[in-house]
């Protein structure tokens, strides 16, 4: 059981949560006005009287159901970044997903991150797919649906059934669909790619037919899917024969022809599938080229257009670019042999492309640039600011030098551009690092994202701790303003200073020498919303229900309440005056 260091302090640990999602079939989700008609738990930042961020969403949802307010504690950011997609509509707009702490997406060009994690009733997720990775994020291209964010579920090294696909607009889930492709890859090795594989969901619009195709490139070899409705329903059209079933590592489609499309895999096979659009069960046509006859151990991680040039990321052997899909040249420029280039990324017209590496202590350079269609390419981020944007904090997490960008144990997930053309984002190890001067300089963009594994959170007297199982013990004040580093790095479970191994698993809790229960109630398996009940009244604000969704352990100290997450970061709430 856990040292109790005073009668105030409970522990709780809840059981793994079973999230919900909304199943919307044949309905289009109503789109979100750009800055007017915000989701909930999506608003502008507002300050409280003790400086801290607020969420005025969640400040009328205190007034009208209660005096609880929540927000996400000040560890910022940390954990790993597996996927990243920009808006094509409105500059600013972005999603990250996280390789076990979900969905997030801002508004404010990633100075501010908020959960997008909110279950609705229909179509219940379970806690399972909680620790998922993405494998494939991609915005809608329906002009009806300007803010739907479409992801591919899976697991790196998971079991070949898990994963799914998932639907979110603002901060709520529409659909989670377990039934069509999945993003599991059962060999897969964090060390080789910080996701199962490259991006593997493509969005295309038909503007004549007011029709939008999803393709998603399943795992584990389970070929090629496509859905005209949402997600809802999928056809697997191709690449799943006996003689084919690729690891596919990244799509596109052709430029100038929406009814074909680009797959690089983890060899140097590339196939390019047509007829995509109408084809049914399994009849796509496929031609294949093989680039390895002749370049020995060449594989792929990742294809995208990029001002209607195809780009494909091929590790130690650089970047091929081909106009078709069927002839590649290379174009390594300056990158040295040694680095292995892993995703690419541009912005829309082509006059700025990135490249993103495995970093070693013999490379540590991670990010590379070109301004020329790649004849020439050059590192960038070689002295990143550790100032925070949003925050101008300096990211606590900053003292593990090498999982920065540029460390010498940084791996990029993936690189995306704004639509503005010069807001240019990193996901990877650690974080999410932002340049808005087109490369040039580089900050980390990670306030409000969640954390990573925490299993527990104590009072060791002096500060609040919590258990970051991928970092560093984290410590800070009472009212969570400056966190610093214990100095254990990754520790086990129940390993911090201020904290005993087996936790009770009580799911209510008193204080206030016994006049207040709080009693939390996770998602049930028909996918009522989870509950923060006070006194028997369930008091949870809507950016309550979007972040809490894997809870392992609450502590009550000092007038308020903190919520560690098992995936998700920590999460704080304080009763208004």
């Amino acid at each position: 059981m856990f040292r109790r260091l005073s009668p105030s302090k409970f522990r709780l640990l809840l059981p793994v949560v079973v999230t919900s999602m909304l199943t919307v079939c044949g309905i289009e989700p109503t789109a979100l006005a750009e800055e007017a008609t915000q989701a909930p738990g999506a608003s502008k930042q507002a300050s409280t009287p003790d400086g801290l961020a607020e969420d005025p969403a969640d400040t009328q949802a205190a007034a009208s159901h209660g005096t609880w307010v929540f927000r996400q504690s000040e560890i910022t950011g940390g954990g790993l970044v597996t996927e990243i997609a920009v808006s094509p509509w409105t500059s600013g707009h972005a999603t990250v997903g996280g390789d076990s702490w979900g969905l997030y997406n801002t508004r404010t060009s990633g100075n501010q991150w908020l959960p997008a994690m909110k279950s609705s009733p229909g179509n219940p997720m379970t806690g399972e797919q909680g620790t998922s990775y993405y494998s494939g994020l991609a915005y809608s291209k329906n002009p009806h649906q300007k803010n739907v964010v479409y992801g591919l579920l899976g697991r790196c090294g998971g079991k070949p059934g898990e994963g799914g696909f998932i639907a979110v607009e603002g901060d709520t889930v529409l659909r989670f669909n377990p039934n069509g492709p999945k993003g599991t890859e059962s060999h897969c090795k964090r060390q080789h790619h910080p996701r199962p594989t490259g991006n593997r969901i493509v969005v295309d619009w038909d503007a004549t037919a007011s029709k939008e195709y999803i393709y998603a490139a399943g795992g584990n070899g389970t070929g090629l899917w496509r859905s005209q409705n949402g997600g809802a329903d999928w056809v697997n059209i191709g690449l799943a024969k006996k003689n084919e079933k690729p690891v596919i590592t990244g799509m596109a489609l052709v430029p100038g022809d929406n009814d074909s499309i680009v797959v690089t895999t983890r060899t140097s096979t590339i196939y390019v599938v047509s007829n995509i659009r109408s084809a049914a069960t399994g009849d796509a046509k496929v031609q294949t080229v093989d680039l390895g006859k002749t370049l020995a151990g060449l594989q792929f991680e990742e294809v995208t257009d990029i001002g209607g040039t195809l780009y494909a990321a091929a590790r130690s052997h650089g970047i091929y670019t081909s106009k078709d899909g069927i002839h590649w040249s290379p174009t390594r420029g300056t990158i040295p042999s040694t680095v292995n280039v892993v995703t690419v990324g541009g912005n829309s017209s082509g006059s700025l492309v990135f490249a993103g590496c495995v970093a070693d202590k013999a490379t540590p350079h991670c990010i590379y640039r070109t301004k020329d269609g790649g004849g020439s390419w050059a590192p960038v981020a070689d002295n990143p600011d550790f100032t925070e944007w949003g925050s101008n904090q300096k990211w606590w997490h900053s003292n593990l030098a090498s999982a920065m960008i540029n460390g010498h144990s940084y791996v990029t997930s993936q690189i995306a551009v704004d639509k503005n053309g010069t807001t240019v984002y990193v996901a990877g190890r650690a974080g999410v690092w932002k340049s808005e001067h087109s490369g040039d300089s580089w900050r980390p963009a990670v306030v409000g994202l969640g954390g990573t594994m925490h299993h527990f959170v104590e009072w060791d007297g002096t500060f609040i701790e919590t258990d970051d199982v991928d970092f560093y013990c984290e410590k800070s004040t009472p009212a969570d303003r400056f966190l610093v580093s214990s100095g254990i790095q990754n520790p086990p479970k129940g390993g911090c200073p201020a904290i005993d191994a087996g936790p009770t698993k009580s799911l209510t809790t008193t204080f206030n020498n016994g006049a207040t229960t709080v009693t939390v109630v996770p998602p049930s398996a028909d996918g009522t919303p989870s509950k923060f009940l006070v006194n028997g009244k369930d008091e949870a604000t809507d950016w309550f229900r979007a972040q809490v969704i894997r809870p392992s352990d609450v502590l009550f100290h000092d007038g308020t309440l903190y919520i560690a997450q098992f995936g998700g970061g920590l999460v704080v709430g304080h009763q208004k005056q």
